[in-house]
C-alpha cells in the first residue's frame, strides 16, 4: 500500500496540487488512508485506500440546488427525466453513484419507487481502482471521469432548468 500512496502523492504533486490527508477520519472509519485534493474552488476529489480489499477509491460529491429542486418537484416528469439522464450518463462513464437524501441516508434505487427530487441533497460519485495494474494513467483517468461527471450533471441540470422555464 505504501508504494501506491507514494505514487499518488508524487502524481498529484506533479499536477501542482496537494493531497491533504485526514488521519482522524481514517482511524474512525477503519480505512487505511483518506485524502482530499482540491482542484479549485469548485472541484475536488477524495482518495480512499482500502488495503485489505486492495482498492483505491476516487470519489466526489455533487450538491443539488435545493431551490431549483423545489421548483422542479412540481413537474414530476421533468425531475424523473433528469435523474434518469444523470444515472444513464454516470453508467456510461463507468462510475458508481449513490443519491443521498436530505436526512443523509442513501436513496434506494428500487426501480418501482420514484425518487422525489425535492428530497435529494447530493449524489456521491466514485470509481474503484484495484492495486493490480494500478498506474498513473488509470489514476488520472479516474480523476478526470469524476470531475467530468460534475460537469455532466451541471449540464443536465441547466438543461432541465431551461425546460422548466419554457
Amino acid at each position: 500500500m505504501q508504494e501506491i500512496l507514494d505514487n499518488i502523492y508524487k502524481w498529484v504533486d506533479l499536477s501542482k496540487l496537494k493531497v491533504e490527508s485526514d488521519h482522524d477520519l481514517t482511524k474512525s472509519q477503519k480505512i487505511d488512508f483518506i485524502g482530499k485534493v482540491t482542484v479549485n474552488d469548485r472541484y475536488g476529489y477524495n482518495i480512499i485506500i482500502l488495503n485489505e480489499a486492495e482498492i483505491v477509491k476516487i470519489s466526489t460529491s455533487y450538491r443539488f440546488n435545493q431551490q431549483l429542486n423545489s421548483q422542479i418537484s412540481n413537474f414530476k416528469n421533468i425531475g424523473f427525466e433528469f435523474l434518469s439522464n444523470v444515472q444513464l450518463s454516470l453508467l456510461q462513464m463507468n462510475l458508481q453513484y449513490v443519491f443521498i437524501h436530505k436526512n443523509h441516508n442513501p436513496v434506494s434505487l428500487d426501480k418501482k419507487a420514484l425518487i422525489n427530487i425535492d428530497e435529494l441533497e447530493s449524489i456521491d460519485i466514485s470509481k474503484n481502482l484495484y492495486f493490480d495494474g494500478f498506474n498513473q494513467n488509470l489514476f488520472f483517468e479516474a480523476v478526470t471521469n469524476i470531475i467530468n461527471a460534475i460537469e455532466v450533471i451541471d449540464i443536465l441540470y441547466q438543461k432541465m432548468d431551461l425546460k422548466n422555464l419554457t
